[in-house]
């Protein structure tokens, strides 16, 4: 994540004609820091992260891992064709990768229909035993039930994604 954040961090600062003086002020933190994270001998913690995004304007999590310098030599890249184009050279799958991202992907797709059997299972089992149950019991339903939550949430993220790459295809 550092190497990433420190270019993207020196790329933004010196789009706004800042030193690091001038970033470290903005920030509230010390010279010293910006040049330990522009140089990527230190990492920020998550809150001045979060504050180097909102300064910016940008994403956090594009903050750590686009390098933003890249993507602006592509979009100005004359022979680069329009910013769309530009950005899947950036991130263009090659052969293997692509191979490795079907692999995986039917491996999201079978874990999804176990994932559909247990949830059935637990959706049956709160009916059945719910009005029988102590509060012991109805607190470990509750805990399965967010379980299969975050589950299902990392499943539609892989799937979203794999979507996402797959198509660029």
């Amino acid at each position: 994540m550092s190497e990433i954040l420190g270019k993207n961090l020196k790329y933004l600062r010196k789009t706004k004609g800042w030193n690091q003086e001038e970033l470290a002020r903005q920030l509230g933190i010390k010279r010293s820091s910006i040049a330990a994270y522009e140089s990527k001998h230190v990492e920020p913690r998550l809150k001045v992260i979060f504050n180097m995004a909102t300064l910016f304007g940008v994403d956090f999590d594009k903050l750590v891992e686009v390098p933003f310098e890249q993507i602006k030599k592509y979009s100005e890249d004359e022979q680069g064709g329009n910013l769309k184009e530009s950005i899947q050279q950036l991130f263009s799958i090659n052969t293997a990768d692509k191979k490795t991202l079907h692999s995986f992907s039917e491996k999201v797709k079978q874990f999804r229909v176990i994932y559909e059997s247990a949830s059935l299972i637990h959706s049956y089992k709160l009916q059945k035993d719910m009005a029988n149950s102590d509060i012991k019991e109805r607190l470990e339903l509750g805990e399965v039930d967010n379980v299969l939550f975050l589950i299902n949430t990392l499943l539609e993220t892989d799937e979203d994604l794999l979507s996402t790459l797959l198509r660029t295809e």
